[in-house]
């Protein structure tokens, strides 16, 4: 029954404790570089047997050069392997 918080207490993967991404606005085209911590960032959605199916992060993005907003979704398995990343506004870069 509680195997959520046993699973969201566990140490995680050391890879999937901080990662950066790169954002590139839409509008005035600056780079910006985003931390991302998934353990404290991420909330977890529910299966219908408590058990945890994913993670979905949404995080705000601001530049310095241009006052757009840009809103970074990303939606995480609970292994923490990302499903899918999108930017609301600006691009991710691949590199």
């Amino acid at each position: 029954m509680f195997k959520w918080l046993k699973k969201l207490f566990s140490p995680p993967p050391l890879s999937s404790q901080v990662f950066t991404i790169k954002i590139k606005c839409r509008k005035c085209g600056e780079i910006i570089s985003v931390r991302i911590r998934p353990r404290e960032e991420a909330n977890p959605e529910f299966g219908p047997q408590d058990d945890i199916i994913k993670y979905e992060l949404w995080k705000d993005v601001l530049g310095e050069k241009c006052p757009n907003l840009m809103r970074l979704h990303i939606e995480f398995k609970p292994n923490w392997e990302i499903l899918s990343q999108d930017v609301e506004g600006g691009e991710i870069i691949k590199e």
